[in-house]
């Protein structure tokens, strides 16, 4: 058990802020073998978190169309008449809103209004004007829109725990890992599909259950593993909510930070979720979540820095989450082929990036 001094601050109403005291937060971290449920579960391993959200519009860098993983979005209902109401002819019909499919999953998006825009008619939800403010600055200062766009393979080591190589542009997936039952393991899937194949110990699985029972567990360790990587890209996904708390200071510091609040309507594997990201006001980079496990919770679960930010293949990306890190992160711009398909052994050293460790992001201009 770890004892960690946290800066609590508390709002109004008025969405004003002061400062609280400084408390002793005891987090326990727990064995990784629990991570094999995914999702939230894979959190109470690793301090916690939330899925990924991704958009639904696609992508199209040179030849290829990068498109994003589902989001889980419940589809939006249309509201019945009342039985009491009078009713009344509908309106002309409205075509609805599209985008570009080159516009990246972390643009804003809008949904077509509801048919009729009379009095019992639900509103849609206002947007936090100040919120989608910070959120574009943080975007910006990452790299920019285009960048993002841009950017097909990632890999990243998951506290050590599991190697994840994703090609946005197809979805196509692979996790290598060490299971306790059963050994070393390959997960070789599609995102989009949420299908795939396993193997142990470099054997393939027969069975085809086996192969639906580690594709699903595959699907909720890149939603939550990703989410822990790629979250200040994912501010202004479709189904987050975002609210701006105001500001305060953190870590005890005289450092100022935006908080934003996120939460979600329906999306991801764990959408009870809820979030406050602190994104410091001079670099504009995110440098700490506090982490709920639902949005009724008073106090966080856990809260860690975003430490480590650093140029990667011309975006942004950060490794250090406190005591333990996020490690071996890579943009590539080639993978081979039989990384997606072979479950024969990977050259992860080529796919590693090394950043500019000369002149890491905090200090950039």
């Amino acid at each position: 058990m770890q004892r960690h001094a946290v800066n609590v601050w508390t709002w109004n109403g008025a969405g004003r802020g002061r400062r609280g005291r400084t408390v002793l937060v005891a987090l326990a971290v727990l064995p990784l073998a629990t991570a094999a449920r995914g999702g939230c579960d894979t959190a109470a391993a690793v301090a916690g978190a939330g899925g990924t959200r991704t958009a639904a519009s696609a992508v199209v860098v040179g030849r290829h169309t990068i498109h994003p993983a589902p989001s889980m979005q419940a589809p939006w209902m249309q509201v019945s008449p009342s039985p009491d109401r009078t009713p009344t002819p509908p309106p002309a019909a409205r075509p609805p809103e599209t985008r570009p499919s080159t516009v990246p999953s972390t643009r804003p998006h809008r949904v077509p209004p509801p048919d009729g825009d009379g009095p019992g008619d639900p509103a849609p939800t206002a947007r936090d004007v100040n919120a989608d403010r910070v959120a574009d600055a943080v975007l910006a200062r990452l790299g920019g829109a285009e960048a993002w766009s841009r950017t097909r393979y990632l890999t990243w080591s998951f506290f050590g725990a599991r190697r994840h190589l994703w090609d946005r542009a197809t979805g196509l997936l692979r996790i290598e890992g060490e299971d306790r039952a059963e050994g070393p393991f390959v997960v070789l899937m599609n995102v989009h599909t949420r299908t795939g194949e396993v193997s142990f110990g470099g054997v393939r699985a027969v069975d085809p259950e086996t192969h639906r029972t580690w594709s699903d567990r595959g699907y909720r360790w890149f939603i939550n593993d990703s989410y822990w990587l790629l979250m200040p890209y994912k501010l202004r996904d479709p189904g987050v909510r975002l609210r701006f708390m105001g500001e305060g200071r953190f870590d005890g510091t005289d450092r100022l930070a935006d908080i934003l609040e996120l939460t979600f309507d329906g999306v991801g594997v764990t959408p009870q979720n809820r979030y406050l990201v602190y994104v410091d006001r001079a670099s504009r980079l995110v440098v700490r979540w506090d982490f709920f496990r639902t949005a009724t919770d008073e106090s966080p679960a856990f809260s860690l820095p975003w430490t480590g930010w650093r140029r990667i293949g011309g975006i942004l990306l950060s490794g250090g989450r406190g005591e333990r890190n996020l490690t071996d992160l890579g943009v590539p711009e080639s993978v081979p082929a039989a990384a997606f398909t072979a479950h024969g052994a990977v050259d992860w050293a080529s796919l590693v990036s090394t950043g500019d460790p000369e002149a890491p992001a905090e200090q950039d201009p």
